[in-house]
């Protein structure tokens, strides 16, 4: 009994990106918690998933070091957050946030037709805290609250 090896055509192997990364880090989490979601990946927009069958999630990553993370959203991002309801954000793979596309709307201005970049930054024992071109949300995310404040946001 001898073990059969494919050889794929360079074509058809599929390479990991870094975003890959990035995106699997915060479905892991997911994934793990104890309402163990269905996740089926868009292919209309990267960063974009379906959670079970009603909860879209889009997934922004940052690579900076940290405390602070900047966010860059493009107005093709945005209409996708705001049409789809919630958003993770990788924190330099240190931390992930979950929030409403409604807690955006406080930090970002959605009548400006551009880019537009907003902030986390971490405090210790405080929560992190995001900031963009409105202000500041207001209250603390805590990481450990994920994925909690995204499946049981109403």
């Amino acid at each position: 009994m001898g073990v059969t090896v494919r050889t794929l055509s360079r074509e058809s192997k599929m390479k990991i990106r870094k975003q890959d990364l990035h995106y699997g880090a915060v479905l892991n989490q997911l994934a793990a918690h104890t309402k163990t979601p269905v996740i089926h990946k868009y292919r209309e927009k990267e960063g974009l998933y379906l959670i079970d069958t009603d909860l879209k999630l889009f997934i922004l990553y940052s690579d900076d070091e940290g405390p602070t993370w900047k966010f860059k959203v493009t107005l093709d991002d945005l209409e996708y957050m705001y049409s789809n309801g919630h958003v993770a954000l990788n924190c330099g793979n240190q931390s992930v946030c979950g929030l409403s596309c409604y807690w955006l709307r406080t930090i970002l201005n959605m009548d400006a037709r551009r880019t537009q970049t907003f902030a986390v930054e971490s405090r210790k024992k405080s929560g992190m805290f995001l900031s963009g071109l409105k202000g500041n949300l207001g209250f603390p995310l805590l990481p450990d609250e994920y994925p909690e404040t995204l499946l049981y946001q109403t």
